[in-house]
């Protein structure tokens, strides 16, 4: 089969291809093809949530005046 890639075929045609021709190789190719740009939204959003997450902690630890780090123990066991 003669793939093009999602950089050569608009999204639309590529889903119209699989929804008429009704064959699992064509669905393959296109989920090939678009993996990529897949993988790359997914990179984006978890990086997003990841700094959402860092950011809280980092509120967290200095909320209170900084009581929770003032209650840390000093020496490492």
């Amino acid at each position: 089969m003669n793939r093009m890639g999602p950089d050569t075929t608009p999204l639309i045609n590529l889903v119209r291809n699989c929804v008429e021709s009704g064959r699992a190789e064509a669905w393959e190719a296109s989920i090939a093809d678009l993996q990529p740009m897949f993988a790359r939204v997914a990179f984006r959003a978890a990086s997003h949530d990841l700094d959402d997450a860092i950011q809280e902690i980092g509120m967290k630890l200095g909320a209170n005046r900084r009581e929770f780090l003032r209650r840390l123990p000093l020496q490492l066991r």
